[in-house]
């Protein structure tokens, strides 16, 4: 009989549910390849409809977010004794922090995750595309300036249209080729004006439709756009998600010591 003990990982997701799909995809079967035989991961799983949380996130009402999810996190705690939470949405640690401390557990924080990856790749300067809140605030790109890797964002002009397509579009599961592009537009800039070395997918469902592949065929396809740029295909995507989810898997693969 098995006695090795994983750790319970409280995880809030939902926000929106394209990406969330996403990491329970990706989370089971990770533990399992990595851990093999029958083996699954240790998850206590909170939602609630993004959209209430999207409609106070839109006003301001940051303190009813905290509020909900703190709710949500205590409930994982007190019914079964998480001993770790993850928030999967990087717009959402705005107040993830507060919502762990509040719920007394340590956070598996999708910035710290996604700047260690940066670190690991030897990158100092980055562009970064997320929602409005996570390019004009600190609450995620903090964690890379703490390292002094330096971050870049789109003008304040595009970032109206990339909040666009990442609620109005990605959230709801819908893909269209030419907000694709002009995403892609926004990465091709940043590697003229500000040569950064790697593109931070900095929403949990942008790499559902920024993916390498596309990424090349833009390329491809945009020859005068991108003339001034030295092999642009080169220039790392990093996904955020796919870098909190590792470092997910990592943590619930770690037996508790008794």
């Amino acid at each position: 009989m098995n006695n090795v003990h994983y750790p319970l990982l409280g995880i809030i997701g939902g926000t929106g549910w394209p990406s969330t799909e996403v990491y329970f995809k990706k989370i089971p079967r990770r533990v399992q390849e990595r851990l093999g035989g029958l083996n699954s991961p240790n998850i206590v799983f909170q939602s609630r409809n993004f959209a209430q949380i999207d409609g106070w996130m839109h006003k301001g009402n940051w303190e009813a977010i905290t509020g909900c999810l703190a709710e949500m996190a205590l409930q994982m705690k007190r019914g079964s004794n998480i001993d770790s939470l993850a928030v999967l949405s990087n717009t959402l640690h705005k107040v993830a922090p507060k919502v762990a401390e509040i719920a007394d557990v340590p956070l598996i924080h999708i910035g710290s995750c996604t700047a260690q990856t940066v670190i690991d790749q030897s990158i100092e300067r980055v562009g970064f595309i997320g929602t409005k809140f996570t390019m004009q605030e600190d609450f995620v790109l903090k964690h890379f300036r703490g390292q002094g890797i330096k971050v870049f964002t789109p003008p304040t002009a595009s970032m109206d249209e990339i909040d666009r397509i990442i609620f109005d579009e990605l959230c709801q599961n819908e893909f269209k080729d030419e907000s694709r592009d002009f995403l892609f537009l926004q990465v091709a800039k940043m590697i003229e004006r500000y040569k950064i070395k790697g593109v931070i997918l900095g929403c949990t469902e942008l790499g559902l439709t920024m993916t390498d592949q596309h990424w090349v065929k833009y390329c491809g396809s945009n020859i005068i756009v991108l003339r001034k740029i030295w092999d642009a295909t080169a220039i790392p995507i990093i996904d955020a998600t796919d870098c909190h989810i590792e470092t997910i898997v990592d943590y619930l693969c770690n037996p508790i010591k008794a």
